[in-house]
């Protein structure tokens, strides 16, 4: 996958090489003429006879390749450099350790600085981005494998889509107040990325801005985030037999997940963080739902959250089928087994309001094997062996038997989510796992 993606990257830059004038920040920048600096360094084109965007990195003099800080000019022939352009030094790198962004510069366009995972040519570590950039493009700083520190802005309002995705040796990242979205993919696989501090208000998070940061141990927050799908994923690889997924035993506390109802086809992205995150992650959950919908909404089995209407808190909470989906009369809400159910509350005004509920499956148990995880099904083991299960949905604790326990024994707490069983005889055996109540069967063999 990583091969793959590099070579699409590498053709999106070959195109970039190729134009006059590559994709840039100015909106209007394809259809401007370029021009040469007269160092012959850049091209640029010009707005408003005034303000000046580098479009594209001719490659420094010889006698200035092993500067070890560069400095990007805040002119060009007399006009203010206020735009990087897309793709500005992806064709011909920097070979400085440390870049300055001069404070004429407002936007630093697409894939800017953007690195390419089989060239070990960009040896970027540190960027100093001023207070007067206010926007970052998408892929800005992809792949520049050496970056270990960025200084964002307190001005900044967006950072574009993986913006920093594969800045492997990024290892800490401060987020300026002015920060209200986190967007997708920001900081996907940066390995060595170990803390991020969060502004200190509500935030978006969106789908996996910080997916695949094994490091990222903690996440202190003390607002309600809302979290999109796979936001804190992880995933591992093995690369002698392909790659193989694997859920980061990373604890994020203090944070409080705001899921909001949508009726459209992202339905899905709304509903599944409540369990990846409240469940996986023990984060407390609000989910949010709007008294206009009328049609049946699905929550997945194990997911905890507590109920609130129009964003706002009800009272007096029942479940038609409190073994299905069970709920306090303050909105706390279980889905415990497949199944529907129909939740009562009275709103703010009075009025009550229902709304229908369908479980589409039971909590469930998966297992490692060498090509991924799987579901439910037979866990195979040798004699001495131990392998891992991961029980899913430890929103009450989960409790585990053993119709044998000469064949096979638990070595970790019966009341952990990570599970680990050693094979002591051949022979077979039955697990039972009850999640929130529900109990679930996993067949074990011993070779």
């Amino acid at each position: 996958m990583k091969k793959f993606v590099s070579i699409v990257l590498s053709a999106l830059i070959t195109v970039g090489c190729a134009a006059v004038t590559p994709l840039s920040a100015g909106a209007a920048s394809d259809y401007l003429p370029s021009h040469k600096s007269s160092d012959g360094v850049y091209n640029y084109v010009v707005y408003d006879n005034k303000y000046a965007e580098l479009t594209f990195f001719n490659g420094l003099p010889k006698e200035q390749e092993s500067k070890k800080v560069y400095e990007i000019p805040s002119e060009v022939d007399g006009y203010e450099v206020r735009y990087l352009g897309s793709f500005l030094f992806s064709c011909n790198y920097l070979y400085a350790d440390k870049v300055v962004i001069p404070d004429t510069v407002t936007h630093i366009g697409s894939y800017a600085f953007a690195g390419d995972e089989e060239v070990e040519q960009n040896n970027m570590s540190e960027a100093v981005i001023p207070s007067s950039v206010t926007e970052i493009g998408e892929r800005a700083f992809r792949c520049c494998p050496k970056l270990q520190s960025v200084t964002l802005p307190e001005n900044i309002r967006r950072i574009g889509d993986y913006a920093f995705e594969d800045c492997w040796s990024l290892a800490e990242v401060n987020l300026p107040d002015t920060i209200d979205t986190i967007s997708e993919g920001s900081f996907k696989d940066c390995v060595s990325l170990e803390s991020i501090k969060l502004p200190d208000h509500s935030v978006n998070i969106k789908r996996e801005a910080f997916y695949n940061c094994p490091k990222l141990k903690t996440l202190n927050v003390t607002r309600e985030y809302n979290i999109g799908a796979y936001a804190f994923g992880f995933q591992g690889y093995k690369y002698d037999e392909g790659e193989i997924y694997a859920q980061s035993n990373k604890k994020i506390s203090g944070a409080v997940l705001n899921v909001a109802y949508t009726d459209d086809d992202g339905i899905f992205e709304s509903i599944y963080p409540i369990a990846n995150f409240a469940n996986i992650y023990g984060i407390s959950a609000t989910y949010n739902v709007p008294t206009a919908v009328k049609k049946r909404i699905p929550i997945s089995a194990g997911a905890t959250f507590k109920m609130l209407f129009d964003s706002e808190t009800a009272s007096n909470f029942t479940s038609s089928k409190p073994s299905v989906l069970r709920v306090t009369k303050g909105g706390n809400v279980t889905a415990l087994r497949q199944g529907n159910a129909t939740i009562s509350a009275t709103l703010k005004n009075g009025n009550t309001f229902k709304l229908n509920v369908k479980v589409p499956e039971n909590p469930m148990v998966y297992k490692k094997q060498k090509d991924g995880f799987y579901y439910g099904g037979a866990l195979t083991l040798y004699r001495g062996q131990t392998k891992n299960l991961f029980a899913y949905g430890k929103a009450n604790g989960v409790d585990l038997k053993f119709k044998n326990t000469s064949i096979a024994e638990f070595t970790s707490k019966k009341t952990s989510r990570n599970l680990k069983i050693k094979g002591l005889k051949t022979g077979k055996t039955t697990i039972k796992v009850r999640i929130n109540g529900v109990w679930c069967k996993i067949k074990v063999k011993v070779k």
